[in-house]
């Protein structure tokens, strides 16, 4: 086994506490394009403020997915107190796995997933069962000490509807097209194929938060030694990085409404002094045709701020 190899299997297992630095100081794994790709358009993120989001698709029926679920576990008790990791259940279509993806949600809505998402994966892989009918799921709660009613009651609510339609917007902004499969933070995308195997995407993704925490540190470290006034406008550039499509269409609406607003008082202003040279002129004509008719003598109409009609005498 040569070196490399060997430090990446210490990594994959747990064990990467003095072989991952090496690995990581030589800069060469994990390759973008090769270990894992970098999204064209970036996916909008759910972690809180401060967060890394890692997520794992997957789907009940798979059966690398249910092989991979020991070493996810292990890995997602160990994880940093800055990552927040969450699963998300795929459905290439809607039968058997939107029912699937139905099942998890409806568990995760009542709080289970921690003690039945393991059960449900052991009865479609051990005991044969297809969990795709309704009375079968109902009955594989209940047999499970769930309470079956208040399941089918979450298994069939809007909420649930709704999540899953969250999941496949989610999943084909990815773009999915196998499971078991990671994201990070809305950036980047692999699969067990492209890390090498399932074992080894969870350091992947630790080499990915990595880059993603190394980054921050350094936008940080770079607004703290910018005078006080730059430091400003950079915070206004930060909270764009999070979320630059919002900000750029923020910036976008708002130099439009300044150019409508100088539009809209340069117009006003033209109004209002071709309505002051027409009321001049009118006055000077009124004016002129009073010293007319009058031998010089300036009528009432002509003195008077307001308009009124004008009697001849």
């Amino acid at each position: 086994m040569k070196r490399r190899e060997f430090s990446l299997t210490l990594v994959a297992a747990g064990l990467g506490g003095t072989a991952w630095p090496v690995v990581a100081q030589q800069g060469q794994w994990p390759v973008e394009g090769t270990n894992y790709v970098r999204l064209s358009q970036p996916v909008p993120v759910t972690a809180p403020a401060g967060k890394i989001e890692a997520i794992e698709f997957f789907w009940y029926g798979c059966p690398h997915c249910n092989a991979f679920e020991p070493t996810l576990d292990a890995w997602q008790k160990s994880l940093p107190s800055d990552v927040f990791f969450r699963r998300v259940p795929v459905a290439f279509s809607d039968e058997p796995y939107g029912t699937h993806q139905k099942i998890f949600y409806a568990l995760d809505t009542l709080g289970l997933v921690g003690t039945m998402h393991r059960k449900v994966f052991y009865a479609i892989h051990n005991e044969r069962m297809r969990l795709t009918k309704p009375d079968e799921i109902s009955a594989f709660m209940a047999k499970n000490g769930v309470d079956a009613a208040k399941f089918m009651d979450a298994f069939n609510s809007f909420s649930v509807q709704t999540k899953c339609a969250q999941a496949r917007q989610l999943a084909a902004a990815y773009k999915i097209d196998a499971v078991p499969a990671m994201g990070v933070n809305g950036r980047y995308y692999l699969t067990g194929t492209m890390a090498g195997s399932n074992e080894r995407m969870p350091a992947v993704v630790d080499a990915l938060v990595a880059r993603i925490r190394k980054g921050a540190a350094l936008m940080d470290a770079r607004i703290a030694h910018q005078p006080l006034c730059v430091r400003r406008r950079s915070n206004g550039a930060r909270a764009g990085f999070a979320s630059s499509r919002a900000t750029k269409s923020t910036a976008a609406s708002g130099s439009m409404a300044r150019v409508l607003s100088k539009r809209w008082k340069s117009r006003a202003r033209r109004r209002a002094s071709v309505r002051l040279m027409s009321a001049s002129t009118s006055a000077i004509r009124r004016a002129q045709r009073s010293s007319q008719m009058g031998g010089g003598r300036t009528s009432r109409a002509t003195s008077r701020p307001h308009c009124t009609p004008r009697i001849r005498p």
